[in-house]
């Protein structure tokens, strides 16, 4: 017999990515509950925002939250005081005041076509439930909403309870194209929500899959971020700048589409985040070029080379390569779903070692 698999868990790692980022064995269930809370917070506190999904991710002492919605302005608020007011309002009800020592960042991501998430046409199909809409009516005007997206290629609308007030629970669907649910390589997104009538908790189910064109347009990100780092590696020569390379390899990126974000090209490596751009390359210097493409619809690229300017490593530059090189060709080797992040670092971290 076959069993039921969550569509996003089970593409996990090859579409989808996991909602937390972070590893710790000793505080991992205290750090679970603490994301559960979070989010459901933060759902709550802004309902008619449009919240697609809540990224949280770790480091040391500092939460990174990412809030993707479809309706940003309503929580970034005027002059950025939304979003002051949420970390403030966050720190008094999760951490109850104790968040000293924690480094607390929001971020807001604006969702291009809002209306062919899952969890949002979920929650319009709720809130149309709970103003007492037919509900057949509400799943018609939901999946004629979604399919007017050329890239979305099916949606089925699940809705389970006592519908319309009946006495009787039962469960009721629609579903319109195709849904191919058993393939790992299509784009599934899902999402479930309870809309809270007063005859009771309604469920409601969608499943949207999208066009294995979205998933060539990740690889025509890719694509495109790899040819802006062969185009630096055939330029950085003795006597260019910083900002002539940089210039030539954004506008490889705008041919395509646009920058992911404002490329760091530097030979002083050891400054992050530098955007100076201010210097002229030499022979023996080495080049970071951090830089990666976007596409029209988002999905982006995002890679890191160091180049040596004159086209050939000195011994110990070469040296120090190839024990990067092997590190990143372990950690590639044991990949595999089921292994932890942590099992990888420490691999490459031997080999370096």
């Amino acid at each position: 017999m076959s069993h039921k698999v969550h569509p996003k868990i089970f593409r996990a790692r090859d579409i989808n990515n996991w909602a937390s980022q972070w590893f710790n064995r000793r505080k991992y269930r205290d750090y679970l509950e603490q994301d559960y809370n979070i989010r459901n917070f933060i759902k709550e506190r802004l309902k008619q925002a449009g919240i697609d999904e809540v990224v949280i991710k770790r480091s040391g002492n500092s939460i990174h939250i990412i809030i993707r919605t479809g309706r940003p302005g309503i929580i970034i608020g005027r002059g950025g005081t939304g979003i002051q007011d949420l970390k403030t309002d966050l720190i008094r009800k999760i951490f109850k005041g104790g968040a000293r020592g924690i480094d607390i960042k929001i971020d807001v991501e604006e969702i291009p076509k809002s209306e062919t998430r899952a969890t949002i046409i979920g929650q319009w199909v709720a809130e149309q439930l709970e103003r007492r809409i037919p509900f057949r009516r509400a799943m018609k005007q939901a999946i004629e909403k979604v399919m007017q997206n050329p890239e979305v290629k099916g949606v089925k609308i699940w809705v389970s309870g006592r519908l319309n007030g009946a006495e009787m629970a039962r469960s009721e669907w629609l579903k319109k194209g195709r849904l191919p649910l058993q393939t790992l390589r299509a784009n599934i997104d899902y999402a479930q929500i309870n809309a809270y009538t007063i005859y009771g908790i309604i469920g409601v189910k969608v499943w949207i899959c999208k066009d294995e064109e979205e998933i060539s347009e990740i690889e025509e990100a890719v694509n495109t971020s790899i040819a802006m780092h062969e185009l630096a590696i055939c330029e950085a020569c003795p006597g260019i700048s910083e900002r002539v390379l940089m210039a030539r390899i954004t506008a490889l990126a705008m041919e395509k589409g646009m920058c992911a974000f404002q490329p760091i090209v530097t030979v002083h490596g050891e400054i992050l985040h530098n955007h100076a751009y201010s210097e002229i390359l030499e022979c023996g210097q080495l080049l970071l070029v951090d830089a990666g493409a976007e596409t029209k619809n988002g999905y982006a690229g995002d890679l890191t080379t160091t180049i040596p300017v004159n086209g050939k490593y000195t011994q110990k530059q070469r040296d120090i390569y190839e024990i990067v090189l092997e590190a990143g060709r372990i950690a590639g080797k044991n990949l595999a779903p089921g292994v932890s992040y942590k099992e990888l670092h420490l691999l490459a971290s031997k080999v370096i070692a």
